[in-house]
C-alpha cells in the first residue's frame, strides 16, 4: 500500500500595511499536519487590491510547498497534490478561474502560474476563516489571545495526529 503524504500550504498577506503602502506575504508550510516552513516577505510591488496582494502571499506560499513537495519526491515519497488554503475568496477565485476580467487586468501574468497547477490537479484550493488562520503569525503583529488561539490551533493538529 503506498501512504500518501499531506503537503499543506496557508496564505496571508497584511495589504497595503507599509508607509510605502506595500503588503507583507506570509505562508506556512505544513507536512502531515507539521510545520516544515514559514515565511513573511514584503511584497515588491504595490497591490492595488486586497485580492491582489492576497494572491501574490499565495504565489510566494505555494513556491515553498512545491520546493517542499519536490524534496519529498526526491526521498520516493509521495504526495498526490498541495493543498492551499487562504482567507479571501476572491484570491482563491483568481488562482481557480480564467477571467480576463477589467478589473484584475493589472495582475501581473507571471502570478497565474497558479492557475495552471489548480487546473493540473497538483494544488487543490480550500477556504480557511479568517480567525483560525496560522498564516497571520509571520504576516502581522498579534495580540496575546490571538497568537495563542492560532498556536493552539498548530499544537492541537499534532496532538489529534498523535492518538
Amino acid at each position: 500500500m503506498i501512504m500518501l503524504h499531506k503537503v499543506h500550504v496557508v496564505t496571508d498577506a497584511n495589504f497595503a500595511s507599509d508607509p510605502d503602502r506595500k503588503s507583507q506575504s506570509g505562508f506556512i508550510t505544513l507536512f502531515n499536519n507539521n510545520v516544515v516552513s514559514w515565511g513573511s516577505v514584503k511584497q515588491k510591488v504595490v497591490s492595488l487590491s486586497t485580492a491582489q496582494s492576497e494572491y501574490i502571499a499565495v504565489t510566494e506560499g505555494l513556491k515553498s510547498g512545491i520546493c517542499f513537495s519536490n524534496m519529498l519526491n526526491e526521498f520516493n515519497l509521495d504526495s498526490s497534490y498541495i493543498e492551499l488554503s487562504g482567507d479571501i475568496i476572491a484570491s482563491l477565485h483568481l488562482a481557480a478561474h480564467k477571467s480576463n476580467h477589467q478589473n484584475t487586468k493589472h495582475i501581473d501574468i507571471k502570478l497565474h502560474f497558479v492557475r495552471d497547477l489548480v487546473a493540473s490537479r497538483s494544488v487543490k484550493l480550500s477556504y480557511v476563516n479568517t480567525k483560525d488562520n496560522i498564516s497571520d503569525m509571520p504576516t502581522k503583529i498579534l495580540d496575546g489571545s490571538t497568537f495563542r488561539h492560532l498556536k493552539n490551533l498548530i499544537m492541537d493538529e499534532k496532538e489529534e495526529r498523535e492518538i
